[in-house]
């Protein structure tokens, strides 16, 4: 039942985190990247219908309605369910696939708190269960990713490790100079001003209507960009949104700039799928979910604001901007070496490149003359107990990064250690009964929702 490869001719498509897919017997692929997530497959082999369903959590722990019922497996097995019958399932013939359902972090067996995508598969078996639908592969549980496929011609499966295309062995890569490294900081774009401008109210807590209007509409492209976002699904309070004074009338200043803020920092990580992204664009999405997620652990522990969380989200991989043209010629020995090698992305970076992106960050930061907060989580978003300016901060940045590495797999190739997870979240007085409520709030498919703001300016 586990293929070795996937015909060719059949067309691919990624299911994202709280989605799901069924089809009939049709040359199609369909693929779930799993950490701590749980894919499911369902097939019926004598009506010839399957389908695959991404999994967030196993249930939701917030008060009153659910947004999207798919993030949660309590509310989302009934309807993918619901789905294989519509298109032509037996409820009799369905048969299972469940993969996926990884620890936060290399924690004991006893430390459930971590043991969140234990917890959903359980969930999933439970279903299926009650519901006397025979499972007949499972693969959860462990501390690495994998990718669940699906090939809806055939109703093959595989469940994978991630990063096994790139097993083979290649010749290591020559270590980066300081002068290497320096030169490229050089040729990378200065941060425009008006970013710089926007970083520096947010951090000062000092903006005014005006000021920030007069910043953003000096530039005409991100002023129109801005105005898009603005009248997207995500934001749009219902009323056209049609200036920017207007804009920052019903959506508030700060909440203005950061949507330019993140569309300044779109254009530093690109839409390329090779080097540290492992899909088109990877390093943004990844980016924005940070913001977004950062943005809500500060509001939940109430020690940094908001807007600074947002904004050290958005920037705190920048370093891996200097990296990256460096990494897209040497991925396969990379990709071996910490796929294989079990090693972290910092020990990697150090052995292959002679640096990492935490210490090109920092040097980049500099060079922008960012506040020494930031340059803190640029610089030690992997290892915050090292941090010195506002360390708070810093601890925001690697809880988000930990959780988004976990739930959030396939977009970007990293690995963090989970062992200052205690001490971060001691810091910023949580429970770990808290990260549920983190890991419902990062946000689904951001690039969808860049796509259509750059596709309307186009």
């Amino acid at each position: 039942m586990n293929p070795n490869n996937v015909y060719a001719g059949h067309s691919s498509e990624i299911v994202p985190t709280a989605n799901l897919r069924v089809c009939r017997k049709e040359r199609r692929v369909l693929t779930a990247y799993l950490g701590t997530c749980v894919g499911v497959i369902l097939l019926d082999p004598v009506n010839q219908v399957s389908g695959l369903y991404h999994i967030l959590l196993g249930r939701s722990n917030l008060q009153g309605h659910v947004s999207n019922e798919l993030i949660y497996a309590e509310s989302g097995l009934p309807l993918f369910v619901g789905e294989m019958l519509k298109n032509g399932a037996d409820r009799e013939n369905l048969q299972a696939v469940i993969a996926g359902g990884g620890f936060v972090g290399h924690a004991t067996v006893n430390d459930f708190s971590l043991n969140i995508g234990g917890q959903t598969a359980d969930h999933v078996h439970r279903f299926l269960e009650k519901e006397q639908i025979s499972i007949i592969y499972s693969e959860t549980g462990g501390y690495f990713n994998c990718s669940l496929t699906l090939n809806c011609f055939d109703q093959s499966f595989q469940v994978e490790p991630i990063g096994r295309e790139f097993a083979e062995l290649s010749v290591k890569p020559e270590t980066l100079t300081k002068d290497e490294i320096l030169h490229q900081i050089q040729r990378i774009k200065p941060i425009p001003q008006v970013a710089l401008k926007i970083i520096d109210m947010i951090n000062t807590e000092k903006a005014s209507l005006k000021q920030i209007a007069s910043e953003i509409r000096q530039e005409q492209v991100l002023a129109a960009r801005v105005l898009n976002l603005c009248n997207s699904s995500f934001y749009s309070p219902g009323y056209p949104i049609d200036s920017i004074d207007r804009g920052i009338v019903l959506l508030g200043e700060r909440r203005i700039m950061l949507l330019a803020l993140s569309i300044i920092t779109e254009m530093y990580f690109g839409h390329q799928s090779a080097g540290y992204s492992m899909v088109k664009g990877g390093m943004f999405i990844h980016a924005f979910q940070m913001a977004v997620t950062s943005e809500k652990i500060a509001s939940m522990s109430g020690q940094v604001s908001r807007e600074t969380a947002y904004t050290a989200g958005l920037l705190h991989d920048i370093g891996k901007v200097v990296l990256d043209q460096h990494m897209v010629k040497n991925q396969t020995y990379f990709y071996r070496n910490v796929y294989n090698g079990n090693k972290t992305l910092l020990e990697a970076e150090d052995e292959l490149f002679g640096t990492t992106h935490v210490s090109t960050g920092k040097l980049l930061a500099e060079s922008w003359h960012l506040p020494e907060s930031l340059r803190d989580v640029i610089a030690y978003h992997h290892t915050p107990q090292l941090a010195r300016h506002t360390p708070e901060l810093t601890y925001i940045i690697y809880i988000a990064d930990l959780i988004i590495s976990r739930f959030q797999v396939g977009l970007e190739f990293d690995r963090i250690s989970a062992t200052p997870l205690t001490r971060a979240l001691d810091v910023l007085g949580l429970g770990r009964d808290s990260l549920p409520e983190i890991i419902e709030f990062i946000p689904q498919n951001p690039e969808k929702f860049f796509q259509n703001s750059r596709e309307s300016n186009s």
